[in-house]
């Protein structure tokens, strides 16, 4: 709808590209994304990105982030701290590749990259951005719009009412409820806005910036693995249910759960997002 009022509920932040994310309250928002957002990513030993889709235990391991300091935690390896100052670092460029995407990187901190190959027991490095990644998808997003490590857009976009929908479905279907944490968004929107109708919307307005929303997000089997357990359910739910009320434009077989999205902040380098911000759909 048109003129709608909209608050932002949750957002998130995740350090690590596919590790956990991080509830927070308010955080500075960049062209990039949100400030640390996939900042740093996993790679196995041919430069390949590794993720949950590999590795659901990938879920169970827990950033913190304390002033300059990304610490790691794993139930049964205990910790391990990063320094997120990055000057100074690149000592060996590493070729590195997302989805068909190639970007030079660099290794922070060898004995993370060790504690996470033996936390996860698979040989991984934990890289960077050495270089400013290229837009590969610049008729979607723009040509000088760039992310670090997500997939497409520097933002995705939830709404809570979708997440009420689809939670009552699966429990027609017998189905245990889901969280928002299945689907990795960066901001959940709650308010005058039906299920999934952020798809047939352009902007969200806020105080001093805009989200321009760009498309569906075509969700994987990563939604299928309990971020609690790291354990794909053997049915592939949520995703066969998304798929069924929520279908990808002209693929009936993939789901759509977000939006992908954009920020315009008035030529602001930087924007504090808040929980509680005012947003009006247009």
């Amino acid at each position: 709808m048109t003129g709608a009022r909209l608050t932002i509920k949750e957002m998130y932040v995740y350090p690590v590209k596919s590790l956990a994310g991080i509830e927070v309250f308010e955080w500075p928002a960049l062209a990039t994304g949100f400030k640390l957002d996939r900042q740093f990513m996993l790679i196995n030993e041919k430069g390949m990105f590794v993720t949950q889709r590999q590795l659901p235990e990938m879920a169970l391991i827990q950033p913190a982030i304390d002033n300059d300091y990304l610490t790691l935690k794993s139930r049964e390896h205990g910790s391990i701290t990063l320094s997120l100052e990055t000057e100074n670092k690149v000592k060996e460029t590493i070729p590195a590749r997302i989805w068909k995407d190639n970007c030079d990187t660099y290794e922070p901190d060898p004995e993370v990259s060790r504690w996470l190959s033996d936390t996860l027991k698979r040989n991984v490095r934990l890289v960077a951005l050495s270089n400013q990644r290229t837009q590969s998808s610049p008729e979607r997003f723009g040509e000088h719009t760039t992310t670090l490590f997500a997939d497409a857009a520097p933002f995705l976009i939830t709404n809570h009412s979708s997440l009420l929908s689809l939670n009552n479905t699966l429990q027609h279907k017998g189905l245990p409820k889901v969280d928002i944490r299945r689907f990795r968004p960066n901001i959940v929107i709650e308010g005058d806005l039906a299920a999934f109708e952020e798809h047939n919307h352009v902007k969200l307005t806020g105080k001093n910036y805009v989200f321009n929303l760009i498309d569906h997000c075509q969700r994987c089997v990563i939604t299928t693995i309990d971020p609690d357990s790291g354990v794909k359910h053997p049915k592939l739910e949520p995703f066969k249910t998304v798929a069924y009320i929520n279908p990808m434009p002209n693929n009936a077989n993939s789901p759509a759960f977000g939006v992908n999205a954009c920020i315009s902040s008035n030529g602001l380098d930087e924007t504090m997002l808040r929980i509680g911000d005012e947003l009006i759909v247009s």
